[in-house]
């Protein structure tokens, strides 16, 4: 049989509520896009202003729930009830703090964050504009990012207990409360684009307290008391975040160097990989859910010895999302035609766009591949080997290929490098676990977290 039917039911039942609910999440970034860019360009530079800041806090946020899921699901199955409870707390709380001080400190050294991004390009009356508009939404901003890591640290305790329903109906519902609230404050009550932060906030802080309420039932949470069984949940906790987050911020320095690159190209070659940048993001929802999703299983099967289900479980994954892709791949090139004209307006860039759908996306597979291996080797409580696997895929393989591709002053070129990187990359990564598995099924008393 070409997958395991049962394993493949229950990865979907845990994976498709969390497709729908980042793709909601998604959209409402698109969204909130299209409102701030009727407000005018300042606008949109402002918010293009917090990007970096964005990425740096969405990074310890995630590297802080990829370790806490780890320890979590893994305590769960060996039937650790201590660490598990101490964990959610310690996480929640410590977690949610420790963001709003980095927040805290962006805030004081708020002139230092405009003042790196405005170059003496910009005239003084646009320069000057743009300080209104900053110092008015930077605080909102901070908030209301506190408020969406304090929402996501809680969802987290609920994926490592396997329930992934309810923070994929929280997502959705997060984002229908943003959706109802932009246009109001935005346009209605005209706080202009902090009405987009405030939007956010309160769909955050409500699905916060929404998910938070929900664990009143399940006793999930322990209480925190000083100790050495504190203090060794914590440094655990620390090891395995430190790396997590260094390797959620991987990504957007290899989008910095690549963007450096292509600006060889010109204009339209930075525009047309942005938007592929944009249709690479939609067909990766589902992956990206996926790898919300299998963790906590593998750390549970980790806890309880059940060596055999994991691999039955990445096994069966991996074959999907393969086929997934490739199906995926298919009805994008036949259908290439249809979907340019959807997303290009521009003519320069129809020719590039319908090339890049009847070739890149085919290696979507290999590339969520990798994808799926770093979120196991996390959930192996292996932090540095899944960093060690990103690094690989994005500055030996990825960064190199697209210089390749547009020393040749072509962006074709430079799509069938990429094509070939994302490739290399899911099979050097699927070698990496296959050998890692192999070597833990070998010794009987090594258990793979120490492989």
């Amino acid at each position: 049989m070409f997958v395991n039917v049962p394993v493949l039911s229950l990865i979907l039942r845990k994976t498709l509520p969390l497709t729908v609910g980042v793709f909601a999440i998604f959209m409402v970034q698109l969204v909130d896009a299209v409102f701030l860019g009727m407000l005018g360009t300042n606008t949109l530079t402002v918010q293009g202003l917090t990007q970096p800041f964005y990425m740096v806090l969405v990074g310890i946020q995630v590297g802080i729930g990829i370790a806490a899921t780890s320890i979590i699901s893994r305590a769960n199955g060996a039937k650790q009830r201590s660490t598990a409870l101490m964990t959610v707390s310690a996480s929640v709380v410590f977690g949610t703090c420790f963001i709003a001080l980095v927040c805290l400190m962006f805030w004081l050294f708020r002139d230092y964050a405009f003042a790196v991004f405005i170059s003496d390009e910009f005239s003084p009356d646009t320069a000057q504009e743009l300080a209104v508009l900053f110092y008015q939404y930077w605080p909102i901003w901070l908030m209301s990012t506190v408020a969406g890591a304090a929402m996501y640290l809680v969802s987290s305790v609920y994926r490592a207990n396997e329930d992934t329903k309810t923070p994929g109906l929280t997502l959705v519902m997060a984002s229908v409360i943003n959706l109802i609230l932009d246009p109001i404050l935005i346009f209605v009550l005209d706080f202009g684009m902090n009405g987009a932060a405030m939007a956010s906030m309160t769909a955050f802080a409500i699905s916060f307290c929404w998910l938070l309420y929900g664990t009143r039932t399940k006793d999930w949470f322990g209480r925190i008391q000083p100790g050495p069984a504190l203090a060794s949940e914590m440094g655990l906790l620390i090891r395995l975040a430190l790396p997590a987050m260094a390797n959620q911020l991987l990504p957007s320095m290899s989008s910095f160097i690549t963007l450096l690159l292509l600006a060889r190209l010109g204009d339209n070659g930075i525009a047309f990989w942005s938007l592929l940048t944009r249709v690479e993001m939609l067909l990766l929802i589902f992956t990206l859910a996926m790898t919300m999703a299998l963790p906590p299983m593998i750390g549970r099967y980790l806890g309880e010895g059940r060596h055999e289900a994991i691999a039955e479980l990445l096994q069966t994954a991996a074959k999907f999302l393969i086929g997934f892709h490739v199906l995926m791949g298919l009805l994008l090139a036949l259908g290439s035609g249809l979907v340019v004209n959807l997303i290009v307006s521009d003519p320069a860039l129809t020719d590039w766009m319908t090339f890049a759908l009847r070739t890149i996306t085919f290696s979507y597979g290999p590339l969520g591949l990798c994808m799926l291996v770093v979120s196991s080797f996390n959930a192996f409580q292996l932090p540095k080997k899944a960093m060690l696997i990103s690094v690989v895929r994005l500055f030996v393989l990825y960064v190199p290929a697209v210089l390749i591709g547009t020393q040749t002053d072509s962006i074709t070129n430079t799509v069938v490098a990429a094509a070939m990187a994302n490739t290399m990359s899911g099979i050097f990564a699927w070698l990496t676990l296959k050998k890692h598995m192999k070597l833990a099924s070998e010794a009987s008393q090594t258990p793979l977290s120490q492989g």
